[in-house]
């Protein structure tokens, strides 16, 4: 595919995850919320732009929604009446794999640990390394090492069902192509895309960017060509 090709599609994909209501249902077993610029207490971090602000705890705040309303259905209860130990016994699992040098892992245990917070530490999966092939272990540090730590050893165990990713709309097609080139999570478990929808003041900024980056890593090989699942996730969530 030649590279005006690749903008389009990709351009594309970005339209349908800004447009996409997807619905939450029973069947999710976690949330895999991906960092974003900042931490959940801190709006930006350094270098980033200031039309990031709060790209972190926005999706964090998503992600949260997702796990409380999961438990919600599967109880029959109102988010209000919602307790820890509803959450404990049949909440799905919320995992996020932050970067340490930016204290997001820190900041988000700190959050999750606050008072009358109603997810539980037994359903909190914090990630902050990643293994290399030749075995070595680091910080993770890009999108693509999130999608390579994924804790591919709890599904089927404490994890079952569909996972929901979340992240801004933009951010999906270069994060389903890391999917595909890593394939962290067997077919057997369905992909629900959960995308925030961008500000228009950034909107073009934005998409242009997450363009621009998917082009660059796919030349280097970074990426693979097709997103997976091709439904982009959004087939029987929306």
């Amino acid at each position: 595919m030649e590279d005006g090709e690749i903008r389009e599609v990709v351009a594309r994909e970005i339209a349908l995850f800004e447009c996409a209501r997807p619905q939450i249902t029973t069947d999710i077993g976690a949330v895999l919320v991906f960092s974003g610029p900042g931490t959940v207490i801190e709006p930006i971090s350094i270098r980033d732009a200031e039309w990031m602000s709060w790209f972190d705890l926005r999706r964090v705040t998503l992600g949260i929604s997702i796990v409380l309303k999961v438990t919600g259905l599967r109880l029959a209860k109102h988010l209000l009446d919602l307790t820890r130990n509803d959450v404990e016994q049949v909440g799905p699992y919320f995992i996020y794999n932050g970067v340490n040098s930016k204290h997001e892992n820190e900041d988000l245990g700190a959050y999750f640990s606050l008072p009358r917070f109603r997810i539980p530490e037994s359903k909190l999966v914090l990630v902050d390394e990643v293994r290399d092939d030749d075995g070595s272990v680091r910080e993770i540090k890009h999108t693509g090492d999130q999608l390579k730590s994924f804790p591919s050893h709890l599904l089927g165990n404490r994890i079952k069902g569909a996972i929901a990713l979340v992240s801004n709309a933009p951010h999906f097609p270069r994060i389903l192509r890391y999917m595909d080139y890593y394939r962290p999570i067997p077919e057997e478990f369905p992909i629900r895309c959960f995308p925030i929808h961008s500000d228009p003041e950034w909107a073009t900024i934005y998409a242009n960017s997450e363009i621009e980056a998917l082009c660059r890593y796919l030349k280097v090989g970074f990426l693979s060509p097709n997103p997976y699942p091709a439904d982009l996730g959004l087939g029987s969530a929306s």
